[in-house]
């Protein structure tokens, strides 16, 4: 048992051992010493390589950090690592700021010495080979997180009549990953939201039907980016709200069961759905 087990460690997951004993009296010794003879033969299993952890297939990562690009497998003998990048061989040896870790295949690309990360996305692909094969890891496409500035753009006041329906629109940048998007009001405040005030899937915010108060506040769009810890925000939107002549009139969309966007789920057959958003037309 310990000696099996000591072995493996030291042969690796390969290896197979096949122990053969024997007894013997030694020759002047008591009958009761008996010289046991033990042989150990210890013979490799062949085993092609299998990949046993890699970075995802879409990797976004951190401008400001080292970028680590994961592939490790295993295999009888021990495999040996390859990459390539954008379907070419990447020769890791020409480049001083890339290096491969010991025994395994994951790439470190150093930037602390200078050096652009946006220079290195692309599209990897690992390859472990020993005698026996080769394994692939999947095609990883890296990217560099990226918060592009909000384009400027003067935002006039809007006029609307009271009662009804307003869209706002937001447009965030196309950053990378999309950022999350919410509303403040001018005492940066979130924009409290209801069957009457809704935020749209496209990041919009949208009235069913406008209310005098609704004046009362400004409205900016704000964009959160995850790996940069930023925060962009819109040039505000000012209302001003017109009321009706008629005070007996009822607004149109007045009703508070009715949504300024409703969430519908579509079936396109009997194992599958998509959600779709229906928003009125202003």
């Amino acid at each position: 048992g310990f000696l099996d087990h000591k072995l493996h460690s030291q042969l690796g997951e390969g290896a197979r051992i096949l122990v053969r004993s024997a007894a013997g009296q030694q020759s002047g010794a008591s009958p009761s010493h008996t010289a046991h003879l033990t042989t150990v033969i210890c013979f490799a299993v062949p085993q092609p390589p299998t990949i046993t952890k890699q970075s995802v297939k879409d990797y976004i990562v951190d401008p400001r950090d080292n970028i680590f690009i994961e592939c490790e497998a295993k295999g009888n003998p021990v495999p040996t690592f390859s990459w390539t990048r954008n379907g070419k061989f990447f020769n890791v040896a020409k480049d001083p700021k890339v290096s491969m870790r010991r025994r395994s295949g994951t790439l470190v690309i150093d930037f602390h010495g200078g050096g652009r990360p946006d220079d290195y996305e692309g599209e990897y692909q690992c390859f472990a080979r020993n005698d026996y094969g080769t394994a692939l890891s999947s095609k990883i496409h890296l990217q560099v997180s990226r918060s592009p500035l909000w384009p400027k753009e003067k935002v006039d006041v809007i006029e609307v009549d009271e009662g009804a329906p307003l869209s706002l629109q937001c447009n965030p940048p196309p950053g990378l990953p999309p950022p999350v998007i919410f509303w403040m009001s001018s005492s940066m405040e979130p924009i409290h939201q209801d069957k009457r005030v809704s935020q749209g899937q496209n990041g919009d915010l949208y009235f069913s039907n406008v209310m005098l108060q609704d004046a009362q506040t400004d409205y900016s769009c704000n964009a959160r980016f995850h790996f940069t810890h930023t925060i962009q925000q819109k040039n505000p939107y000012t209302l001003k709200v017109k009321t009706s002549k008629c005070h007996d009139c009822q607004p149109g969309w007045s009703s508070p069961n009715l949504l300024g966007r409703v969430l519908l789920s579509v079936f396109d057959s009997a194992e599958s759905y998509q959600e779709k958003e229906c928003l009125p037309s202003f």
